[in-house]
């Protein structure tokens, strides 16, 4: 949430911008041409021409194929063609569908190893291991069902100019009058911050799915001087369940969420609501993203602020360079329709980041990314913001 002239980089549930190419099906029937491309992409492939294989599996995709075996050569392809990301979202497409084939586990493995991901490629590798007694080495796939999950703990220190988001100074005047207004004055701090979350889903039909996820996140600021602030701590906690759709070109998915957080300002904050996404491969290296939420919210401490908050999110995100490099770049709207009208809101963030990706090696290191970025956001407020001004607040 952004409030009162904090700028923020909207986290993309990570699970947004983890996503890859991912579409949504044509269904049509195979015919003559269809099955001749699909042969001549599996004999340049034995042939050992990657790159031609690469393309004719991956038109083949944008044609509506989405049988397993297109998935299958794609991955392949892609694997040998030099192009790991797009590889290991197949194989995790095809793991989705048939979690217990340990020869896919052992592809991810040798990609994540050749990326530099040492954590996945021992975790992939294992599960082959384990699965091998059982998993068939033809080629062909067999179904399996399962739930997958997927989770991640982060924990890091931080640093904040202006922690309690205040004024240059503890005192304003008033024509002749000084006033002075306790903790008003801008305090910077060092904290840390430490979250969890978990996701998972369960294949109910071919490209179909139950998924959930469960999340929590603290932040705690050092300083003295915000030690009778609300805003020294902030926690926040969700959950949330729906059902998501794995296409050809596309992603889509529909949740229903519930939250419980004092965060910043917001102290006490129940809310209710939906949640959406659609993500869409445009090109190979070129996703476009779209999310929308609505929520109903309850403030414990502040019942006016009560009412109905929603978003609208739009992305572009490219792929580049040999380590699949990262760029994305959005804008958000956002707005509050509270019970009481002078906390009425609109505004809009601007995003850009970077993801650069270092294989092991580099300057000594295992393998490690730089991901700078910018925000810069605006939110109007219908009301003004004392009793002594007559224009409309702007944070």
């Amino acid at each position: 949430m952004i409030t009162h002239n904090h700028s923020a980089f909207a986290p993309i549930i990570g699970f947004l911008v983890a996503l890859t190419v991912l579409t949504a099906p044509i269904f049509a029937a195979p015919n003559a041409q269809t099955e001749a491309r699909k042969s001549q992409a599996d004999a340049a492939l034995a042939a050992g021409r990657a790159n031609e294989a690469y393309e004719i599996y991956f038109a083949l995709t944008l044609n509506g194929e989405d049988d397993d075996e297109t998935k299958l050569g794609f991955a392949r392809a892609a694997a040998k063609s030099g192009k790991p990301h797009q590889a290991v979202f197949a194989y995790e497409r095809l793991l989705e569908k048939y979690p217990r084939r340990a020869e896919f586990y052992a592809q991810l493995a040798e990609i994540y190893a050749r990326l530099g991901d040492k954590e996945a490629a021992d975790r992939s590798r294992e599960m082959a291991r384990s699965l091998s007694g059982g998993a068939a080495g033809s080629d062909q796939v067999a179904a399996a069902s399962g739930v997958q999950t997927n989770g991640t703990v982060r924990a890091g220190v931080m640093y904040d100019s202006n922690a309690n988001q205040g004024a240059d100074s503890d005192e304003f005047q008033l024509g002749d009058f000084t006033i002075g207004l306790e903790n008003a004055k801008a305090v910077p701090s060092a904290g840390a911050y430490l979250g969890a979350n978990i996701d998972l889903a369960y294949p109910v039909a071919d490209s179909w799915s139950v998924v959930g996820d469960a999340g929590a996140f603290m932040k705690h600021f050092f300083a003295n001087e915000m030690a009778d602030a609300e805003l020294q701590q902030s926690l926040w906690g969700r959950g949330a369940v729906g059902a998501r759709y794995l296409g050809a070109e596309s992603l889509s998915e529909v949740k229903i969420k519930a939250e419980q957080f004092s965060y910043e300002f917001d102290r006490s904050v129940q809310s209710v609501g939906a949640e959406a996404i659609f993500v869409w491969a445009a090109r190979r290296e070129w996703h476009l993203i779209a999310r929308g939420q609505l929520d109903d919210r309850s403030y414990s401490d502040d019942a006016p602020k009560d009412g109905k908050y929603g978003a609208l999110e739009g992305y572009s995100r490219l792929f580049f360079g040999a380590q699949n490099d990262e760029w994305l770049a959005g804008i958000r709207y956002f707005y509050g329709d509270a019970k009481t009208k002078i906390y009425d809101s609109t505004g809009y963030e601007l995003t850009t980041r970077v993801v650069l990706k270092y294989p092991a090696g580099v300057a000594g290191f295992g393998s490690f990314e730089v991901a700078p970025f910018a925000a810069y956001s605006s939110e109007q407020f219908d009301g003004a913001p004392t009793i002594f001004e007559t224009d409309d607040r702007k944070d």
